[in-house]
């Protein structure tokens, strides 16, 4: 078994979002929210993950308490170390790859930082989901996650294992590759 940390593409809710009705046909990928989570082989280390995304959110200063995102502008957010569990909003993670022999975390979140963030008011509308897309295409052409999976079929299952754990509830949590929620 390798060593190698894993690539997984994250989804969490979002709140009253992703359960309002017709949230699916309204919204498409959008009505989850989007991450690449790159993880530990072990699972007694989850605790140790790098979550990186791209958020319209409020970006609060620790000290301040100001929110220095009052307009709701895309950035990029890295979270490390980072449990997904504890954020009360993770359904799961589909792994996606590994790092490469060589490869760093942060050589990854420097390639991640050159993914374009989504622009307001676009059509089609651009969001965490968008900005996902091209970060697993760039992961794809950078060698780290297999071409032979489309980005857009990645996607798909990990939506049906988001909709699978809305409907019956987080998996078990138990010790394997396939752990709460994380495959």
């Amino acid at each position: 078994m390798s060593n190698k940390p894993r690539i997984c593409v994250a989804l969490f809710h979002r709140n009253a979002i992703t359960v309002e009705k017709d949230a699916l046909a309204r919204l498409g990928y959008a009505m989850y929210h989007w991450a690449i989570l790159i993880r530990p082989t072990a699972f007694k280390e989850i605790d140790q993950c790098t979550l990186i995304d791209a958020t319209d959110g409020m970006n609060f200063n620790p000290i301040t308490h100001i929110d220095s995102n009052p307009s709701h502008d895309w950035w990029y957010r890295v979270r490390t170390p980072a449990n997904p569990h504890s954020t009360g909003s993770f359904l799961n993670a589909l792994e996606i790859g590994k790092l490469r022999g060589g490869t760093t975390v942060e050589q990854i979140r420097e390639l991640l930082a050159t993914v374009p963030l989504p622009r307001k008011q676009q059509e089609p509308p651009q969001h965490c989901a968008t900005w996902a897309y091209d970060a697993i295409e760039m992961l794809q052409r950078a060698g780290h996650v297999a071409a032979t999976d489309g980005v857009h079929d990645i996607m798909e299952r990990a939506m049906q294992m988001a909709h699978r754990v809305m409907a019956d509830g987080p998996a078990e949590v138990v010790a394997g590759p396939q752990c709460c929620g994380v495959q």
